[in-house]
């Protein structure tokens, strides 16, 4: 198709979209069009909608199709299979690939201890694989592409080869043969919509612990659907064990337990988040990024009376946007904020009890961000341009960025207590966080079922994940 026929298409499709002025735009490429036409109308959905902020998986996508008015219907997008049984088909799949390597002397249960990372290539995964080697500990690094995995071992663990372990989820025998001798596994190999199941279903049948660091709401409320499955395993599943949600869950933790002569069930009675981030802090890795570009435009996430809720976004002047001050960890100026649909609106219920939960993401943080997603992202980079930028947050934006949290708890229009959360970078609150996790299962600290980062450790992560806590 000519460039004209394709921008009479995208005119047609796109009617809001501004050509730039000055140009004979039908004289550009037809990829330089579509390229044009998508930031457009990503940048209008940015200012006039919410945009999902899921810090996980370097894969991950928001879940999509039609629309989701409670529970119900989003467990109809990934109901779980209660009943659980090893299988002996074997399956189309990539065959696994496990040296024999020595394992760590710490134990779980009387067995050696060893981790699966599965999603081990993406950014956070090895992130994730980088802090454990670091420590010694006895991994096993897993994902489909046996190149990238071999490539991976040999730059983290270059004068001892990490193992590894080539499979594909499919293969439900690979899997099983896999996962023996396997203590936890961390999963983070998204869409989460479309992997969890596999796994969380091969840890249940294996008797392997699960963690994983989703963010997607209707993953979370499917995973606590296996709790019972996994109590009588005594494993524990604990999703969302990244920046969705350990600082924001901690922080709602510790303002419910404020609260604990009230009655945090009752209708009335409702939690808010607001999110926050400094110019570091805010960077996204290209998984990231490719939530956010798939999520569902025009609506966000809430919890109400205990049922999760998709609202039309409206578009709200700045001037008239609700306003957020994140002191005493930045300065005491208020920040326009809009709806986000943040995992808390899935885990939150699970922590507090409260049935009425909302979300939101400050308008200047949320900016940095889409200047991150318009910008393409390389891996035959290792610094950020104008042009380019490398998968994911350097080391040193990592060490630098930081994020914050505002919660608050409410009884009608009488708001009960407050307090903000101050924590490093998002990517590095994640492997922080799996770090203690692994350090607790390893050491039997751990509650069988389904749990949320506090209903398994309260208010541990806030020493070893470097956070700040003030209450009002």
């Amino acid at each position: 198709m000519a460039s004209a026929e394709v921008l009479k298409e995208l005119q047609r499709k796109h009617p809001s979209v501004k050509l730039p002025v000055g140009q004979d735009v039908s004289a550009w490429p037809v990829d330089k069009l579509s390229e044009y036409f998508e930031k457009q109308v990503y940048l209008d959905s940015m200012l006039d909608s919410d945009v999902s902020d899921e810090f996980d998986s370097d894969v991950e996508e928001a879940d999509r199709g039609a629309p989701l008015s409670n529970l119900d219907k989003i467990m109809e997008v990934t109901a779980p299979r209660i009943d659980i049984q090893k299988s002996s088909e074997p399956q189309p799949s990539l065959s696994p690939l496990v040296p024999t390597g020595d394992a760590k002397k710490s134990t779980e249960g009387g067995r050696a201890f060893r981790v699966m990372v599965y999603g081990a290539t993406g950014y956070t995964g090895q992130l994730i694989c980088k802090d454990a080697i670091s420590r010694d500990m006895d991994i096993v690094m897993a994902g489909r592409n046996e190149s990238k995995l071999r490539d991976l071992s040999s730059k983290l663990s270059p004068r001892r080869a990490t193992p590894i372990a080539a499979i594909d989820l499919r293969d439900t025998c690979a899997l099983d043969r896999a996962l023996e001798g396997i203590s936890v596994v961390v999963h983070c190999a998204g869409p989460f919509a479309e992997t969890f199941a596999p796994m969380v279903e091969a840890c249940i049948r294996n008797g392997v612990h699960y963690v994983d660091i989703n963010g997607e709401i209707s993953v979370i409320d499917s995973i606590s659907q296996y709790s019972e499955a996994a109590k009588r395993k005594g494993i524990m599943l604990l999703p969302a064990v990244g920046f969705d949600v350990v600082p924001s869950d901690t922080l709602a933790f510790a303002l419910s337990k404020k609260v604990q002569e009230c009655d945090l069930r009752s209708s009335g009675c409702k939690l808010k988040l607001y999110f926050h981030y400094n110019e570091s802090g805010a960077l996204i890795s290209r998984g990231t990024s490719n939530v956010m570009r798939s999520g569902k435009r025009g609506v966000y996430l809430c919890r109400e009376s205990g049922k999760i809720s998709e609202v039309p976004s409206k578009a709200v002047p700045l001037a008239e946007r609700e306003q957020c001050s994140y002191a005493p960890y930045t300065s005491a100026t208020l920040l326009s904020v809009k709806p986000a649909s943040m995992a808390d609106v899935a885990t939150a219920f699970f922590s507090t009890g409260i049935a009425n939960i909302y979300c939101y993401m400050s308008d200047k943080a949320s900016m940095i961000q889409f200047r991150s997603i318009v910008t393409p992202f390389s891996e035959a980079v290792s610094d950020r341009g104008q042009k380019t930028q490398p998968i994911g947050p350097t080391d040193k934006e990592n060490e630098v960025g930081e994020a914050y949290v505002h919660g608050s708890i409410h009884n009608g229009s009488t708001k009960l207590v407050s307090g903000t959360l101050k924590c490093p970078a998002p990517y590095k609150v994640t492997y922080m966080a799996v770090r203690y996790v692994l350090d607790q299962i390893s050491q039997e600290g751990f509650k069988p079922g389904f749990n949320t980062p506090t209903t398994a450790f309260g208010l541990d992560f806030l020493g070893s994940c470097q956070m700040k806590l003030h209450l009002d």
